[in-house]
């Protein structure tokens, strides 16, 4: 007999997953002797009734069916709850949309029965789709069993037939502990190489040979860029892979890797791949969220194996360094306030920056021989990382990566560019004239600071730049080769031409795992000759929904987390517009009900519309799909009315609602809905969230006002007026009322949030906190915009002109709260993974 109240206990712990991809569990317990458990009724089919209809589904359904599947796994297995029964039979079709039925269930009778299910013969799993850890009864799985199950979900939408099968339960097990599948565009030619290649990571024999979390296979399917990284180990005729001898520890993707890994370099032996793992003190845990410069990379290794890393002490950040031969971390005195640090070529130093990201920072430079920091350069806001060139340079990016600096040993500046959109990241190629770069979108670049050129690295065997590499935090290794962290958290590697800025051969991948940040891409990673060093984790920017009145009272709207990345809130407080990116950038709309929670797809274009906001009435809504407006019900299956739009980005309609605003050219422009009329243009030095009254006589925005941002209103008369709002850098725009005549603006607590030099100023000191002000217009006076106006204070996640709108006149508010995680204490070290790099062996 099962245990009833062991039973229980798991279902209520599953019962609490709420999101949009997973069918909830209402209630369970016993009755007669019986357990049970209570699900919603939901009108449908499951995967297994369609496949027995149709035998296959269409290549684009099945990728977005296993890609809304995999959202809500990540989602259970980020809520340490993993299914251990995906299969056809458990995913249902509502309305085309999948949802994961049975979640715990298999955990719940395992626990009832004591853990011992192998010893009771009950089954956890179904053969077909268990990871060869589930068929060998492996006690303990991972988040990584699941992806398992799905990939092999997957495979049958697109093959028509799991990936082994055999006529017994224990044949389809013996197959999937010893055969190698074959590649699902060998059964079905048309489905893209990228979707094939990554069913085959996901259905890999060894756990640590497939994606770290159901995200990143998530995301592997939307990209077409992606492929299974060459390996030596690949499979031989049979099913079976050949050995692979390597002395001491070794880490199984690199040791794996093919082609170029076998040395080009004679004389001594190599050094046996190794991993190791540094685990920091309780009290000094890593923080890439430093909410004065967020997004930031925390860790580098020097050439001798030391460890410099920034970690939270307090309410600031300070430099630790942490040699191998030690335990105890070393601080670093006069390092408060530290972000971004980068070792010297030669060791001997450590640099980093510390201050304002918002009012300017200052790079400093710490000895590691006597712990002194000197000062190199001040001045520098809005920095998107830096490293040093093995001449002692130095490069700079900042200005939100729109401009890179080269510095001298001193800290002058030799050479300097403004690029067309971003070089973040920097890293010097040999010649000091060009760099390794991010560009937006997460796309790798060469930044040549003397032709003032951004290009491109192409991906492998692309021939054009429309095909571009993935992924930031490039660096050249001095020795031909290129290694770089993908948008999934993946450290790859590739033979590299620094001369033609070129990749030359296929990439592999070094290993996974790593903490990506979303909003400046810093992959958590630093590379030299002594190793590879990373924090592991993955790219998170999740968050709930939490509104507020006017007096700053706090109410959580119970919403599944997820990644909000814009948010408009009706006129009347009741529903709120959301844009949510899934696993590899592409935007969702829906609607959530703000006193409910209850989300709502609309049904804009999935993956392609963006921008949404309500219309006056709060019935109807906008949204932008490339140089097209589109307005309909969101409610409703009704096709929206369509609007040509000006080229330009940064679409916003405005509060009249015959209005929208747009930029183009280092300019705002405004423009009627109905095309009448030519677009009235103002200079915009620097485009950014902000609003317009509802005559269209002002605009408000953020600007550069010399070497700091401030807020600045700008008459649409063609006067050329204009009035400086507020120039404190600290405050950003946020939103307006529907009628125009007050609009609100957002401030760091942390660094003098009163905008108003007579006023008292106000600084809490806690990081991550928000205050929100208030600002009247009146746009017939003579000073048509009043002071600000304090509010309260919250805490909010990212920028809060994306993550924060108003309504009810100017009474409610809501934006997106990031969610809790745990602290990162540790630090991966791989070793001699470079003096195993070799070019690749020609055939």
């Amino acid at each position: 007999m099962l245990g009833a109240e062991r039973f229980v206990v798991e279902i209520r712990t599953t019962a609490s997953l709420q999101h949009p991809h997973i069918l909830p569990l209402f209630d369970s317990g016993t009755a007669d002797g019986f357990l049970y458990y209570v699900m919603p009724y939901i009108e449908g089919e499951t995967i297994r009734d369609k496949l027995n209809r149709e035998t296959q589904f269409g290549i684009e359904e099945a990728v977005r069916i296993t890609r809304e599947v995999a959202d809500g796994l990540d989602y259970a297995h980020r809520h340490g709850v993993i299914h251990r029964d995906i299969k056809p039979e458990n995913i249902l079709l509502h309305d085309g949309r999948a949802m994961v039925m049975d979640f715990g269930i298999a955990l719940a009778v395992s626990a009832a029965a004591g853990g011992r299910m192998t010893e009771t013969g009950l089954s956890l799993g179904t053969p077909h789709y268990m990871s060869p850890e589930q068929a060998t009864a492996e006690k303990d799985l991972t988040p990584r069993s699941d992806v398992y199950s799905l990939g092999s979900v997957l495979f049958e939408m697109l093959a028509g037939e799991p990936p082994h099968t055999a006529g017994s339960a224990q044949g389809v097990i013996m197959k999937i502990v010893t055969d190698q599948a074959r590649p699902v565009n060998e059964l079905r030619r048309n489905v893209p190489p990228n979707v094939s290649a990554a069913v085959a990571r996901a259905i890999e024999k060894r756990p640590a040979d497939r994606f770290a979390s159901a995200r990143a296979f998530a995301v592997a399917l939307a990209d077409r860029a992606f492929e299974t990284p060459s390996r030596a180990g690949a499979a031989a005729p049979g099913g079976r892979r050949p050995g692979l001898a390597v002395a001491a520890v070794t880490l199984t993707a690199l040791a794996a890797a093919g082609g170029w890994l076998a040395g080009r370099r004679s004389g001594p032996a190599q050094t046996a791949t190794s991993s190791l793992s540094v685990v920091l003190p309780d009290s000094t845990p890593l923080d890439p969220t430093y909410s004065n410069a967020e997004g930031q990379p925390v860790i580098d290794v020097g050439p001798d194996g030391t460890i410099a890393y920034t970690a939270r002490v307090g309410a600031t950040t300070r430099l630790f360094l942490r040699p191998l031969g030690t335990f105890n971390p070393r601080p670093i005195d006069g390092s408060d306030g530290a972000y971004s640090p980068f070792f010297s070529a030669d060791g001997s130093a450590v640099q980093f920056f510390a201050g304002s990201n918002f009012a300017g920072s200052k790079l400093l430079r710490a000895s590691l021989a006597d712990g002194r920091v000197t000062q190199v350069a001040d001045g520098l806001y809005e920095v998107w990382g830096g490293s040093a060139a093995t001449d002692g340079r130095i490069i700079v990016s900042f200005d939100r990566a729109t401009r890179v600096m080269v510095l001298g040993s001193t800290g002058d500046s030799v050479a300097s560019m403004t690029c067309p959109r971003r070089c973040g990241l920097p890293s010097l190629l040999p010649g000091g004239t060009r760099a390794l770069v991010t560009d937006a979108g997460l796309t790798l670049a060469v930044a040549d600071l003397e032709r003032r050129t951004v290009t491109p690295i192409r991906r492998f065997g692309a021939t054009t730049d429309a095909d571009p590499t993935r992924g930031s935090m490039a660096r050249y290794d001095g020795d031909g080769h290129v290694v770089w962290v993908s948008p999934i958290g993946e450290v790859m590697a590739a033979p590299f031409d620094p001369a033609r800025a070129a990749i030359t051969g296929p990439p592999v991948a070094i290993t996974q795992g790593v903490r990506v940040e979303t909003g400046r891409g810093a992959a958590q990673f630093g590379m030299s000759k002594a190793g590879v060093a990373l924090v592991p984790g993955a790219v998170e920017s999740i968050g709930i929904l939490v509104r507020a009145d006017r007096a700053g009272r706090l109410d959580t709207i119970q919403t599944p987390p997820a990644n909000f990345t814009r948010l408009d809130l009706s006129p009347d407080g009741a529903r709120i517009l959301a844009q949510i990116e899934e696993p590899g950038g592409a935007p969702i709309l829906g609607v959530v009900d703000a006193m409910t929670g209850r989300w709502a797809p609309w049904v804009a274009p999935r993956g392609r519309a963006i921008e949404p906001a309500w219309d006056q009435d709060g019935v109807h809504a906008w949204y932008r799909i490339g140089n097209m407006a589109f307005r309909g019900d969101p409610a409703v299956s009704v096709p929206p009315d369509s609007f040509p739009l000006q080229p330009g980005s940064g679409f916003q309609i405005l509060g009249d609602g015959e209005r929208y605003r747009f930029f183009r050219n280092d300019s705002t422009f405004v423009a009627r809905l109905d095309g009448a009329g030519v677009p009235v243009g103002v200079p915009s030095l620097r485009p950014a969230a902000g609003p317009v009254g509802a005559d269209g006589r002002w605009i408000v925005q953020e600007e550069q006002l010399g070497r700091q941002s401030g807020i600045v209103g700008r008459a649409l008369d063609g006067s050329g007026r204009f009035h400086i709002v507020s120039n404190r850098p600290e405050l950003s725009m946020a939103g307006a009322t529907p009628d125009g005549h007050e609009f609100f603006v957002a401030a760091n607590e942390r660094w003098k949030a009163t905008p108003s030099a007579g006023e008292q100023t106000r600084a809490s000191g806690a990081l991550g906190i928000q205050s929100f002000w208030a600002i009247s217009y009146q746009p017939g006076a003579a000073k048509p915009f009043g002071e600000p106006t304090y509010l309260f204070e919250a805490p909010v996640a990212d920028f809060p002109g994306r993550n924060y709108a108003v309504g009810m006149k100017g009474q409610r508010f809501v934006f997106k709260q990031r969610i809790a995680r745990p602290p990162l204490r540790e630090i991966r070290l791989i070793q001699g993974w470079h003096t195993a790099l070799g070019d690749r062996q020609s055939k």
